[in-house]
């Protein structure tokens, strides 16, 4: 079953719940690097992500997340087909091994 939030929703809600500390984007298959973006920015005591099958997602969003979510112990992406794991460099030196990452 897909999930049917909307990358607009999701950007709307994560603007408006700006404490969220764990998410999980399971079947949605809309969300783009803009949703997720905002979340980092305006969820800056973020600790976990795991997003499954979404195929608006590259390696850029590594940079995002190190950017803007400085708490972040664990990040994870299934399926999702263009991002490759490439950039994560940039997000472990900011971590200084204190983040697990999960690319599949």
């Amino acid at each position: 079953m897909d999930a049917t939030i909307s990358d607009t929703a999701l950007g709307e809600l994560v603007q408006a719940c700006r404490a969220l500390r764990k998410v999980s984007l399971t079947e949605c298959r809309f969300v783009t690097i803009q949703s997720l973006t905002l979340l980092a920015q305006h969820n800056r005591r973020l600790n976990s992500l795991c997003v499954t099958h979404s195929k608006h997602l590259t390696d850029a969003i590594f940079g995002i997340l190190s950017q803007h979510c400085p708490y972040l112990r664990r990040v994870e992406f299934f399926d999702c087909v263009n991002v490759s794991g490439v950039g994560t460099h940039e997000i472990e030196d900011q971590h200084k091994g204190q983040l697990e990452i999960c690319v599949m």
